[in-house]
């Protein structure tokens, strides 16, 4: 069950990280963008690491405070979360 947790929030945290970094580089080129709540998502559904250090490496929606505020809360949530089941669910 555990590797279970691990993989999945592996696999979305990799996702947010790619679709962050995605985004930026469509921002550079005046393209197509990455949906905002498309981002934030993929934030709640456990990539809000991936997502946050994206933010930070990439130095892209910095200015949005729906992103620099709730994408470090999600991540201090997530990491709660994923704590509590590594600890209660192994017993």
């Amino acid at each position: 069950m555990v590797r279970v947790f691990i993989t999945y929030y592996s696999i979305m945290n990799v996702l947010g990280f790619i679709l962050m970094a995605i985004d930026k580089l469509q921002a550079k080129r005046h393209k197509g963008r990455v949906p905002e709540k498309y981002l934030l998502i993929i934030a709640v559904l456990g990539g809000g690491f991936g997502v946050t250090n994206a933010m930070l490496l990439c130095h892209h929606k910095l200015s949005k405070p729906r992103f620099y505020m709730m994408a470090p809360l999600v991540t201090t949530l997530q990491l709660i979360a994923l704590l509590y089941c590594l600890v209660y669910l192994r017993q």
